[in-house]
Parts: structure tokens; C-alpha cells; sequence
């Protein structure tokens, strides 16, 4: 074997040896957060493990508020007589726990944060062990019977996962998160203000005198009951109402997507629709634009005594107002 061939076979080899390194160790190299292969610093596994749980008395707390990371939170009623604040996460991949959210009850509010600082970034949240981010963290807040009609302000506020409310009554509900999933189910408030650059939100039984859905990219389902003003701004995706009766006024305005309105039967409005291109769909008869005071691009629909105002306007996309 020439002297070139040897140099061939030892540079073969160390390749070789080279790349059986890097299958084993690169995993576990990390770059920055991320880490190779499809694993992220903050990975988790297994199922939930209890991090943290307190309790605190029905009569010194009012409101609520939650700031919560990626990861899921729920409010909803509990059986006991105090509120049950109770933290659940997956352990890393090297099997630790992340530190335990911050949580307090001051000047009547009950506060949950995923760090101490109000942030929902897991770059500020203190490590307890190499990978991890605490991406797998959850919070559950129960509230006893006798708070759970009469809440003052329930904030909720996140960055993805899954939110759940249900059965409470309070004066006002604010929900803002980033992506992910919010059931809203049997909430009475007087005023309701959900809004999410994209994911889902569905409310069923909801009780409310004003509800504001702001919403980039996704998808909502709303049904229930808003008396005075319900307003749904929406940019890309489809929208669902069935109000078992109509607001006072019912505002919609969105870009491109798909709204259905299922409206009562025996509901009175007017609808003005304004389109620049879509198709728009009515089980209500089609009255006259000019006599509304419109354009001649405005469609207007008419049921009953008229009372109720719906204004839709959209850029593009499908409307339809079905009888419910």
C-alpha cells in the first residue's frame, strides 16, 4: 500500500470515528436554547408531577390574576372552602423540576406568575437543572362556593398552551395570550374582553353585558348571551356566533375568513353588511340599502321590529346569517 493510500484509510477512519462522536455527544450540546437533533433546552417528559400547591382564605381574595408562560392554565370552581392554587410540570430530560412559580395573595388579589418579575419568558426563569426551560408547566386555581359568584377582575394573561374558565361570575374577565386554546364555559360577567394574535377560543353559557373578541389568525366559536354590545375584530380565520338573544349592537369587522351569524328567529335587527369581495349568505330577506341610508355597496337586512344593529363589514371572505 503506497504511502497516499495509507493517508486515505487513517483519514477514513478518523471520519468514521468522528461521526460515531457526534452521534452520541451532540445531542447534548447545546447552541444558545437550542439544542441538536430537534431537542430544545427546556424539553420535558413524563407525565405531570406536583411542583407547588397553597391555600388561601375565600375572604381575602377578590380578584385574580394569572401571568403565565408556555403552558396551560385553568380558573374554575372548587369544592373546598379556600382557593387551591396548585402547580403541576414534567420533569427535564435530565429528570429535574423547574423552580416554583410566584404566587401570592395581596391587597385582595391572588397573583400567579411564572417568574417574580411579571415575565412570561423562560430565559428569566431561574434553572434548577441543566435543560430546563419549564415549558411544561401548568396552573390550576380553584375557587371556593362561596367566591365563586362574586369575583371582582379575573386577568389572565399568557404566552401558548391551553386556558380553561369556568362557572364564575365576576365584574370583568380579561384574556390575552399569544397562541393557543381558551374554553370559556358558564361565565357570567359584566364585561368580557378576549383577545390572541392566533389560536382558539369557544365560550359556551356565557352571561355578559359587553364582550370584545380581538383576534389575528384563528378561530371562535361564541355562544351564550351579551346584552348591550358585542364587538369581534378579526383579520384571518372564521368566527361562529349563536347568541340565545342579540346584543344591542354586534359589531364585526374582518379581513379574510369565514363568520357565520346563527341568528334567533324571532330576534329583531338590522344588519348592514359592507363587502369588498366574498359571498354573503342570508336566511333573512334582503331590504332596501337606500333607505337605511347606505351605499349602494351595503346590503341591509331586516327581521322583525328592527331593533337590534349588526354591522359586518368584511374585505374578504364568506358571510352567512342563518336562522337559529
Amino acid at each position: 500500500m503506497c504511502k497516499s493510500d495509507r493517508i486515505k484509510v487513517i483519514i477514513g477512519f478518523a471520519l468514521i470515528g468522528l461521526i460515531i462522536v457526534a452521534i452520541f455527544a451532540l445531542p447534548y450540546l447545546r447552541f444558545g436554547r437550542l439544542r441538536l437533533f430537534g431537542f430544545f433546552e427546556g424539553a420535558s417528559t413524563g407525565s405531570y408531577q406536583l411542583v407547588q400547591e397553597q391555600e388561601f382564605p375565600a375572604d381575602g381574595v377578590r380578584d385574580i390574576e394569572v401571568i403565565w408562560g408556555s403552558g396551560d392554565a385553568a380558573i374554575v370552581p372548587g369544592s373546598g372552602n379556600v382557593f387551591v392554587v396548585r402547580e403541576e410540570a414534567r420533569p427535564n430530560l435530565g429528570g429535574k423540576m423547574p423552580q416554583q412559580a410566584w404566587i401570592r395573595a395581596e391587597n385582595g388579589c391572588l397573583k400567579a406568575r411564572w417568574n417574580e418579575n411579571g415575565s412570561t419568558s423562560t430565559e428569566s426563569t431561574p434553572a434548577s437543572g441543566p435543560n430546563d426551560g419549564g415549558e411544561n408547566r401548568r396552573i390550576t386555581i380553584e375557587v371556593p362556593a362561596a367566591a365563586q359568584d362574586k369575583l371582582g377582575s379575573i386577568v389572565l394573561n399568557g404566552t401558548s398552551g391551553s386556558y380553561q374558565l369556568g362557572r364564575l361570575t365576576s365584574d370583568a374577565v380579561e384574556v390575552d395570550f399569544t397562541s393557543g386554546e381558551l374554553k370559556c364555559v358558564g361565565v357570567a360577567t359584566s364585561r368580557i374582553s378576549l383577545s390572541f394574535t392566533s389560536g382558539s377560543v369557544a365560550t359556551q353559557e356565557l352571561s355578559a353585558e359587553t364582550l370584545d373578541v380581538s383576534l389575528t389568525s384563528g378561530d371562535a366559536a361564541l355562544a351564550g348571551i351579551v346584552r348591550d354590545a358585542a364587538r369581534i375584530d378579526l383579520t384571518s380565520g372564521d368566527v361562529e356566533t349563536s347568541f340565545t338573544s342579540l346584543p344591542a349592537t354586534l359589531d364585526v369587522t374582518f379581513t379574510t375568513g369565514d363568520v357565520v351569524l346563527n341568528l334567533p328567529a324571532q330576534a329583531g335587527f338590522t344588519a348592514q353588511v359592507s363587502t369588498t369581495s366574498g359571498d354573503v349568505t342570508s336566511d333573512f330577506a334582503q331590504g332596501d340599502a337606500g333607505t337605511a341610508g347606505t351605499d349602494s355597496a351595503t346590503r341591509v337586512y331586516r327581521n322583525g321590529d328592527g331593533s337590534a344593529a349588526i354591522i359586518v363589514a368584511l374585505t374578504s371572505g364568506d358571510l352567512a346569517l342563518q336562522r337559529a
